[in-house]
């Protein structure tokens, strides 16, 4: 089972921002700001083809469910979840990820179908 890591480095008012790595793979991620966003830690993630945005799915997460990565641009589009993107950027006058749907269709192809665990490490940075 392939082991990603979501490092998160920056926090600040439009929300958490971080990168998402596996060996050479690598796409940026978005989350609420502490208190909404998942706790640090590893999980399981699947493959989720029933959920509300049917992308991936995180597993176990205590006193949480229906938490899944999945395409969006800005805090306002997870309620908790993860988003990717190409790149950062300004989604009108807030801070977000850019080319989500292109990044989520890139871990699809690298992915696929596989489950696989996802490692939360904070390493906040500053602005």
């Amino acid at each position: 089972m392939r082991l990603y890591t979501l490092l998160r480095t920056l926090s600040i008012p439009d929300g958490t921002f971080g990168h998402f790595i596996h060996e050479d793979f690598h796409l940026v991620s978005c989350e609420p700001e502490e208190g909404k966003r998942i706790p640090a830690g590893t999980y399981v993630v699947k493959r989720d083809h029933i959920g509300h945005h049917q992308w991936y799915r995180l597993e176990t997460i205590p006193g949480r469910e229906n938490i899944e990565i999945h395409i969006g641009n800005t805090e306002d589009d997870s309620r908790g979840c993860i988003l990717l993107g190409r790149r950062r950027g300004l989604v009108g006058k807030k801070e977000g990820v850019l080319d989500s749907k292109v990044a989520m269709e890139r871990l699809v192809m690298y992915q696929g179908e596989e489950d696989f665990q996802l490692e939360i490490i904070e390493r906040f940075v500053g602005a």
